[in-house]
């Protein structure tokens, strides 16, 4: 349940023995009132504390279908009738439910395509499988998934093999992938049995190898083939059917479908003094709550040498600080919004005109303050 509260502290003016002129002006004699926010719950609403002809907690407005957070409260004197208005003001709004997200995010990928071999124990930058597609085969030339096997195991995409995609500016090494869409995570290996496809020359000796068509064989694999290595240790690393050691690492292909929900926060104000509202005055911008994801995964060839998985749990989002705050001196909302473990901040309102304390990218901020 969460508590917001603020207090009006009463004014306090003490006289020596200089000469008096004149009386405090009204505005400044009264009491000062104390209001209690509970945001959430069955007994959510904005309570007055104080200053009650009834003697008991006056509940002044509850808004039911909403969530409430952070409360203001102002005075404003009005010189025309020498009398003032009490005002007090509260950012309420609800989360939305679970939707889509299909906007870019930032992954890292694997950009460029190798004919190369590597040992069993490396990991390469590259993309490498042989099978059902050479590297260079896709329509952009830098991964190994031409046309049909995109209509046939990707819903006719995958990052970059059909699209390259932009870098982020300010985060090197990473790329913006639309959400929903294969791309080749450069950060998820898998272990492929066949990663290396061999062909052998005409006349190869030995039976349980095959040839292309056109009695030709991969670059990557015509060094290999000469020697007297040529059918054990270097054979093996092609990824030959006869040999037993003719695995390597690749990469996964992946589509992430991440679901958000959001909260839209509106400013309302009510009238302390004629006890009308709440009405609804400003809109903030739309903040993240929540987000959850599940990801497809396919093989860097398209059969079942790497089985896929489909709907697999990525965890979720933490839940980020959210705060807000409102000056009714300059009329300007402000909203904070940051990941517990991130140093990437959302704080909207500010101007030029402000001056700004503290550090909004700290991992112990939490909460902001205005003073006007």
């Amino acid at each position: 349940m969460k508590f917001s509260t603020i207090f009006l502290g009463s004014l306090l003016l003490i006289f020596s023995a200089f000469p008096v002129f004149g009386q405090l002006h009204d505005f400044y004699r009264q009491n000062g009132d104390c209001y209690l926010l509970i945001g959430d719950g069955p007994f959510r609403g904005v309570y007055a504390l104080n200053n009650l002809t009834g003697g008991s907690v006056e509940l002044l407005f509850n808004r039911a279908d909403l969530d409430s957070y952070g409360l203001v409260a102002a005075i404003k004197w009005i010189s025309t009738s020498n009398s003032y208005i009490k005002y007090l003001f509260t950012f309420s709004g609800a989360d939305t439910g679970w939707s889509t997200v299909t906007g870019n995010v930032p992954r890292k990928v694997v950009m460029e395509p190798s004919d190369g071999i590597y040992a069993w124990n490396v990991v390469p930058q590259y993309t490498v499988h042989r099978f059902h597609g050479p590297p260079s085969q896709g329509p952009t030339g830098k991964g190994n998934h031409p046309q049909g096997t995109l209509d046939y195991k990707f819903s006719g995409f995958d990052y970059p093999c059909k699209e390259i995609p932009a870098p982020v500016a300010t985060m090197p090494g990473y790329y913006w992938v639309q959400a929903g869409k294969f791309y080749h995570a450069l950060d998820w290996p898998v272990w492929s049995p066949y990663t290396y496809q061999c062909w052998t020359a005409a006349g190869n000796n030995d039976v349980n190898l095959s040839k292309r068509p056109d009695g030709t064989f991969t670059s990557a694999c015509t060094t290999r083939m000469a020697g007297p290595d040529s059918f054990t240790n270097e054979y093996a690393k092609c990824g030959c059917a006869s040999r037993s050691a003719r695995g390597g690492w690749v990469h996964w292909i992946l589509r992430e479908n991440i679901l958000a929900k959001y909260r839209d926060l509106t400013l309302y104000e009510f009238n302390r003094t004629t006890k009308i509202g709440p009405t609804a005055k400003t809109s903030l911008p739309q903040v993240k709550t929540g987000e959850k994801s599940t990801m497809d995964k396919r093989g860097e060839c398209i059969d079942g040498c790497i089985t896929q998985a489909d709907g697999v749990d990525l965890p979720g989002r933490a839940t980020p600080f959210l705060d807000t705050a409102y000056s009714s001196v300059v009329d300007r909302s402000y909203l904070y919004s940051r990941e517990p473990t991130s140093t990437e901040y959302t704080l909207s309102g500010v101007t030029a005109a402000d001056s700004l304390v503290g550090k909004a990218d700290d991992l112990t901020a939490q909460n902001i303050g205005i003073s006007s």
